[in-house]
């Protein structure tokens, strides 16, 4: 099984600062933050599942992240 290579604690805070200014910046009030905290949230729970049980993600799981992220974001902002 091949694993995606790793992702840097700095890539992915410029990567969820950029989201977490577009989506407040885009949407009303706190709601775009707020949807941001839940989906963060669903995907770190996600990530943890993933390494537990296939001991990193694949390209397929991180396809199925995006996916239920982009999905779970839009479900957040109902």
């Amino acid at each position: 099984m091949y694993f995606i290579g790793k992702v840097s604690g700095r890539q992915t805070c410029i990567t969820l600062g950029l989201a977490i200014i577009i989506a407040t910046v885009l949407l009303p009030g706190m709601q775009g933050l707020a949807a941001m905290v839940v989906t963060c949230a669903a995907i770190f729970i996600l990530g943890q599942l993933l390494k537990r049980t296939l001991g990193g993600q694949t390209g397929d799981t991180l396809g199925a992240a995006i996916e239920l992220g982009e999905l779970i974001f839009l479900l957040a902002l109902l």
